[in-house]
């Protein structure tokens, strides 16, 4: 079943994440906000990452949200409305799929998201890029 909360803070959210078994991320499928949201990466996937949830994502299939999910492994994919229904299906008669795509997305998040990997590389790029500066006087 689906509850649809309404706004919710942080703190609400981590509970609603830890009473689910599955968290949804979508993104629309109008032309207009495929065009606008197309290269964009939304904060939500790591929210869901961080879940430890099994993470079902419905968005265009050339969104570079789906695109990170898919190529990573970590979510359950659906990039075309019309596979939603079989999914669905696939996912209830299969829970074995929630169960892995939890670890799944446990793991992408951990190995790509914790902030001290974050921080390292953005030192090493601020290092390397102070390296190659050229100061002209």
């Amino acid at each position: 079943s689906v509850f649809l909360c309404g706004k919710v803070n942080q703190q609400e959210l981590k509970k609603i994440y830890e009473d689910s078994d599955i968290v949804l991320h979508t993104e629309s499928f109008s032309l207009q906000k495929k065009m606008l949201t197309r290269l964009s990466f939304s904060t939500k996937i790591v929210d869901c990452l961080q879940s430890g949830r099994c993470i079902l994502a419905v968005c265009w299939e050339k969104s570079a949200s789906y695109k990170y999910l898919r190529e990573q492994d970590a979510a359950i994919t659906v990039g075309n409305l019309s596979e939603l229904e079989k999914t669905l299906r696939e996912l209830s008669e299969n829970t074995g799929l929630i169960k892995e795509y939890s670890k799944k997305a446990w793991q992408c998040g951990y190995k790509n998201h914790r902030i001290e990997k974050i921080r390292d590389e953005l030192m090493k790029d601020f290092d390397k890029v102070s390296q190659s500066t050229t100061v002209i006087s």
